[in-house]
């Protein structure tokens, strides 16, 4: 075999159902041995390397990334792949729904772990992803393959995770100023998107330690940090307009280990954004 040559379908199978094989269990709550996963997979391939069986993983999950789906943690997504691999992808869910079912109920929890309220602050409040190129695939290839879109859309339909998430955030802002030694303002936290309406731009109002406002957008998710999240209109549009107040709260693992990454100001700055609907008019 020529080094670099393509994978056969065969090939790309076997791979795309390793792979889901192993995110399944890491979904239901194991640790897949990675480095054996691998091993037995070449067995059943045109003698790849270890790198390439592990650049394949890489590729599948900037399939899965892009769709809008949870990955494996362990394997970054890595463009550049052949189109094969996309609609092999599609097709796989196409054919599993049993699999689609796992990757949907992954993401319903519903209340934070047990053992939150004894966390510090600091150990919740995690660093950023950094920011990946505008183009993560640099040749997207458009693939027609009948499939559920709802699945690609998790964190927009959740809408008990959502509720939870922001009400985690309450309690985190709470205690942020009641730490920061201002009780009076953690008292006036408040819930936006429940005291108010859902339409504001944000979800909880909160403060800055010297009293200015902090707005605070909620996107949370039982996947890992650098799980996409859904945007609307509206609050790209809030957070460009009140770019000096406003902060996105990503909340992820929640459920198992809560963990907090925020982004401040304008969604247009900080962040990749990518239309995934259009409004049609006549």
């Amino acid at each position: 075999m020529t080094a670099g040559e393509d994978w056969s379908l065969d090939e790309v199978e076997a791979a795309v159902a390793d792979y889901f094989e192993m995110l399944t269990a890491e979904l239901a709550g194991s640790t897949p041995n990675k480095a054996e996963r691998n091993r037995l997979l070449r067995k059943r391939l045109r003698d790849r390397s270890h790198g390439s069986v592990e650049f394949k993983h890489q590729n599948i999950s900037a399939v899965l990334r892009n769709e809008g789906l949870p990955y494996i943690d362990g394997y970054k997504p890595r463009g550049n792949f052949q189109g094969l691999l996309w609609e092999t992808i599609l097709r796989f869910l196409e054919r599993h729904p049993e699999v689609q079912s796992d990757i949907a109920r992954s993401d319903f929890a519903v209340v934070p772990a047990t053992e939150t309220a004894a966390r510090k602050l600091t150990d919740i409040l995690d660093d950023p992803p950094a920011r990946a190129p505008a183009e993560l695939i640099h040749e997207r290839e458009r693939t027609y393959v009948a499939r559920k879109r709802d699945l690609a859309l998790l964190d927009a339909r959740r809408r008990s995770l959502g509720l939870r998430g922001e009400e985690f955030v309450v309690w985190f802002e709470k205690r942020r100023l009641e730490e920061a030694g201002q009780p009076k303002l953690a008292k006036d936290v408040e819930h936006i998107s429940e005291s108010r309406n859902d339409g504001a731009g944000y979800d909880v109002r909160s403060f800055e330690d010297d009293g200015r406002d902090r707005l605070i957008e909620v996107k949370t998710t039982t996947y890992g940090k650098h799980q996409p999240f859904i945007v609307s209109v509206n609050e790209v549009e809030f957070s460009n307009d009140f770019s000096d107040a406003f902060h996105l709260y990503r909340l992820f693992h929640f459920g198992t280990g809560e963990r907090i990454f925020t982004l401040k100001g304008s969604l247009r700055d900080t962040c990749n954004l990518e239309p995934v609907q259009f409004r049609a008019t006549l």
